[in-house]
C-alpha cells in the first residue's frame, strides 16, 4: 500500500464535444493523499526494476458524480498510518477506508484544454474557464 500526494485531480464532463476538463481540489486549497498500491517488478526487455503504482477508485461522491461515476479514494490524514500499516491493519479494516471523500471537502472548476498536455507545466493548466459550469 502507498499514499500518492496530490494537489488535485482532473475529470472530464461530457457537455458536448469536446468534453470539458474539471480540476477537482480541496475547498480549503490544501493537498491530499490518494490511497494507492505499489509494486516493484522487473522489466523483461531491459532487465531493470520498475517501481509502479496505481490509484484505488471508489464510487463518486455527490459532487464528483456530476462528472464521473467513480473517483480516486482520498484518505483522511488520520487514516494514513492505518492504510500503510500492513502488519496490524487487517484487509477488512483497510477496505473500510476505501470510501468516497465527503462532498463538502472538494470543489470542481472547469478548466481549459491546456491541462491535456503534460508539457504544459504552468499555472494555466488549472486556470478556471470564464463562464463555465
Amino acid at each position: 500500500r502507498c499514499l500518492v500526494a496530490a494537489s488535485g485531480s482532473v475529470e472530464w464532463k461530457r457537455t458536448g464535444d469536446p468534453k470539458v476538463p474539471h480540476h477537482i481540489c480541496r475547498e480549503d486549497g490544501k493537498g491530499f493523499c490518494f490511497a494507492g498500491l505499489c509494486e516493484t517488478w522487473r522489466d523483461p526487455e531491459h532487465g531493470e526494476d520498475v517501481l509502479s503504482c496505481t490509484l484505488i477508485t471508489t464510487a463518486a461522491n455527490a459532487m464528483v458524480s456530476d462528472l464521473h461515476d467513480r473517483m480516486p479514494v482520498i484518505l483522511d490524514p488520520a487514516d494514513f498510518g492505518r492504510w500503510l500499516d500492513t502488519e496490524t491493519t487487517t484487509a477488512d479494516e483497510a477496505l473500510a477506508l476505501l470510501k468516497p471523500a465527503r462532498s463538502e471537502l472538494l470543489v470542481a472548476e472547469a478548466v481549459g484544454p491546456h491541462i491535456n498536455n503534460p508539457q504544459n507545466a504552468d499555472p494555466r493548466r488549472i486556470a478556471p474557464l470564464p463562464d463555465a459550469d
